[in-house]
C-alpha cells in the first residue's frame, strides 16, 4: 500500500488544498466601565457557520479578574487565544460573543455587559474596538441594578448569535469597550471548491 510520502513531490493532495484559517491575538483590556464597580473579567466565545470545522480546542476564552489601573481606567486582562480552523468557504465565517463580568466585595459574579463581533476576513494585525452593551429593563429592574447591583441579562446567549431580528427590539444602553488584538492568517482560499 502506498503512503504520501511514496506520492512524488509535485502532487497536491485533496486535504493540502482545504482552506483555513489561523487566528491568534488576546483580550488586551476593558476601558470606560465604572471604577467603582470592583474587578471586571471578559469571556470570550467563537461561533462557527455550519461548514467551519475547528482543528483547536474551541472552549471559551476566559481572562482573570482585572481592577482598574491607578493612573488610568484601563481593566489589563493580556489573556491570550489561538484558534485553528478549516471551511470549503466563506459561508459561516467566525464571530465572537464577549460578556463582560464584574466581581464584587461580597464575591458575587454578574454579567454586566455583552458584545458581538465579526472576525475580521483580511489576512494581518488587527486592532478591534468592541463596545459593548447592557440590557435595560423596566424601572423595577432598573432599581434592582441601582440597590443591589442585579443587572438585566440575557437568559440565552443564542439569541445574540442567531436571532438578530428579535435582538433588534431588546431596549439596552451603552457600557465600556474591550479591546481585542488579533492576527489573521488565511491558507487555500484562492484554491477553495
Amino acid at each position: 500500500m502506498k503512503t504520501a510520502k511514496d506520492l512524488p513531490k509535485n502532487v497536491v493532495l485533496k486535504a493540502d488544498m482545504k482552506p483555513e484559517v489561523y487566528i491568534n491575538g488576546q483580550i488586551s483590556h476593558g476601558i470606560g466601565f465604572e471604577k467603582t464597580i470592583g474587578g471586571l473579567s471578559c469571556e470570550m466565545q467563537l461561533i462557527l457557520g455550519d461548514t467551519w470545522e475547528s482543528a483547536t480546542d474551541l472552549g471559551i476564552v476566559n481572562t482573570h479578574i482585572g481592577f482598574p489601573c491607578s493612573d488610568s481606567e484601563e481593566f489589563v486582562w493580556s489573556q491570550p487565544f489561538e484558534f485553528l480552523f478549516t471551511s470549503d468557504s466563506y459561508n459561516g465565517w467566525p464571530f465572537a460573543i464577549l460578556k463582560v463580568l464584574t466581581f464584587d466585595e461580597s464575591n458575587k459574579i454578574e454579567v454586566i455587559s455583552y458584545c458581538k463581533f465579526f472576525i475580521p476576513k483580511e489576512s494581518g494585525f488587527h486592532e478591534i474596538k468592541c463596545r459593548t452593551w447592557t440590557p435595560v429593563g423596566d424601572s423595577a429592574s432598573n432599581d434592582l441594578a441601582y440597590f443591589f447591583g442585579s443587572y438585566p441579562r440575557l437568559k440565552d446567549i443564542s439569541h445574540l448569535a442567531f436571532n438578530e431580528d428579535k435582538m433588534k427590539f431588546l431596549k439596552t444602553t451603552g457600557n465600556g469597550s474591550v479591546m481585542v488584538t488579533l492576527n489573521v492568517s488565511r491558507g487555500n482560499f484562492n484554491r477553495s471548491r
